[in-house]
């Protein structure tokens, strides 16, 4: 089993038991395993299972968490949390002010919030300017998204720009879409076709589960993106 994978079984979190994101993510993450890797962003909170496993794996980084909800008590020496709404622009431009005033950049955002595609590709852009040069953008979940193919889909403007390397989407203006595409060196778009280790509903094995689904297709074959940054 892969080191992420296990240290998110640790805490719990549904990157590494449920979508297995961790186990590509062991691989996404290992150019950033050193004391150079600073700050890391995650859009997305909940039980702070997710900040926990990676302050474990990057020992030297500081974890930072944004969720829409107040979620202070997760608060530790390496792990500081920001109240943010990722569908508001307003609310994101003044979260970039606050972050370029302390002075530096982030070496890993990964956006796993709302899973609303347009919430999705505003926070991309917005944030965008936040991420060092070189550095690793995750749009998690887009499987939420992957049946509809319109423009207004996450899933349609990721796998797009994967092929044509050129990021259009309905909720970025093509200015800023053409600059976030030259300003890439990778797109790629990862998809879960094997069993998890549980089933989110039960929690469960995949032999001991009795939710009755299909734990590999029906939009549970969990889809994660790494963008990286010039």
């Amino acid at each position: 089993m892969k080191e992420l994978t296990l240290v998110g079984n640790k805490y719990s979190t549904d990157k590494a038991y449920w979508h297995m994101f961790t186990d590509v993510y062991d691989e996404w993450f290992q150019p950033y395993k050193s004391e150079q890797t600073k700050h890391i962003l995650e859009i997305g909170i909940a039980g702070a299972s997710s900040l926990r496993m990676l302050s474990e794996f990057f020992p030297h980084a500081h974890i930072e968490g944004a969720d829409i909800l107040d979620k202070s008590q997760f608060r530790s020496e390496r792990i500081q949390t920001h109240m943010l709404d990722q569908g508001n622009e307003q609310a994101l431009q003044q979260f970039v002010e606050k972050i370029r005033e302390q002075g530096y950049q982030f070496d890993i955002i990964i956006d796993d919030g709302s899973h609303i595609s347009e919430h999705q590709m505003l926070t991309l852009k917005v944030l965008w300017p936040l991420l060092r040069s070189g550095g690793l953008y995750i749009v998690e979940d887009l499987h939420t998204s992957y049946r509809d193919l319109t423009s207004g889909s996450a899933y349609a403007a990721m796998i797009k720009w994967q092929q044509t390397n050129q990021l259009i989407s309905k909720y970025i203006p093509e200015g800023d879409g053409q600059k976030i595409a030259s300003e890439s060196s990778l797109v790629e778009i990862w998809k879960r076709d094997y069993l998890p280790l549980k089933c989110w509903k039960c929690l469960q094995t995949p032999v001991e589960c009795g939710c009755k689904m299909d734990l590999i297709n029906e939009g549970n074959g969990s889809i994660t993106s790494r963008i990286v940054k010039k």
